[in-house]
Formats: C-alpha cells, structure tokens, sequence
C-alpha cells in the first residue's frame, strides 16, 4: 500500500468577502448572450495577473458599452508578450502607458479605469463561444472620458448637400 500524504489545510486569508445583509441577490440574463465581432468603448474595471496551467496571464474585467447605449461586463484573458508590438497584451500596455520599464513588473493596477476601444471577435472552440480581443486602439478624442456607465440621448442632424458645384 502506498503511504498516505498528508495534505496541510489551505490558510485563511484575513480579509473576508463583504457580507450582504438584508438585500436579495438576483440574476439577470444578458441582452446579448456575447457580443458581435464590432469596435467598443471599453473601461477596465478589473485587473490581475492569474495562474492558467502553471503560466502567468492578465485578466482583464472590462466594461464595455455598444452604440445602442447597452453596457456589458465582460473578462478577458490575454497571454503576456512584451516582444511583438502586434499582439493584444503590447497594444494594451502601449496606449494605456502602463507599459513597465525592462526589467520591471507591470503595475497592474494602473490599468484600473483606463479607455481603450477593443475589436471584438467571436470564435467557437470544441463547440464552446469565447469573444477574444482581436486588436486594443486608442480611443479616439470625441469618445473619450466617457463614462459608460451613463445612458446619453444623442440627437445629430447632418445637413448634407448632394448639389454639385
């Protein structure tokens, strides 16, 4: 019989979840049940470097809003790559300017509350639907600084002259 190992118990961290008192917890179903391959005005809600099968990765909690004024959560991982200027990982870090000096640690955290416009798009692995962020560009001057969290009626009347001179 082989020996039996002993498993030591797993420490209790010191801060505990906030404990919801006399509220209901509910759950709403989405609109949308992901998002069509489209560009969208992003926040980054949350940020963390995560453990996936022993290699480190960034999860990236957004909040992202479409042209209708819906407003969606959603969490994305990306695979660190500080080489090539092409991937999703480099562009995030470049125009948020949270990318870190050679030879330092990312500070996560400062990637909290930045906008950026993501390029989303849909891909079905092994019969599952995963959205992945296909390209990170700056947002452009007359969408920043908006809080997507707000519902904005935008009225626009273009006068467009088809005359010729």
């Amino acid at each position: 019989m082989p020996p039996i190992k002993r498993i030591q118990p797993v420490q209790k961290t010191l801060e505990q979840p906030p404990k919801i008192v006399n509220q209901s917890l509910s759950l709403v179903r989405p609109v949308q049940d992901y998002l069509k391959d489209d560009r969208y005005l992003s926040e980054i809600a949350d940020a963390q470097v995560v453990e996936i099968n022993g290699k480190p990765m960034l999860r990236l909690g957004t909040k992202i809003a479409d042209e209708d004024g819906y407003e969606q959560a959603e969490t994305f991982l990306l695979k660190p790559d500080f080489r090539h200027q092409s991937t999703s990982f480099y562009k995030l870090l470049e125009i948020t300017g949270c990318m870190p000096d050679r030879g330092k640690a990312l500070a996560v955290d400062s990637l909290i509350g930045q906008q950026v416009m993501l390029s989303l798009k849909t891909v079905t692995k092994n019969g599952n639907i995963y959205t992945n962020i296909d390209d990170v560009e700056p947002v452009p001057d007359e969408e920043g600084d908006v809080d997507v969290d707000v519902d904005v009626d935008v009225n626009v009347d273009v006068n467009v002259d088809d005359s010729e001179d």
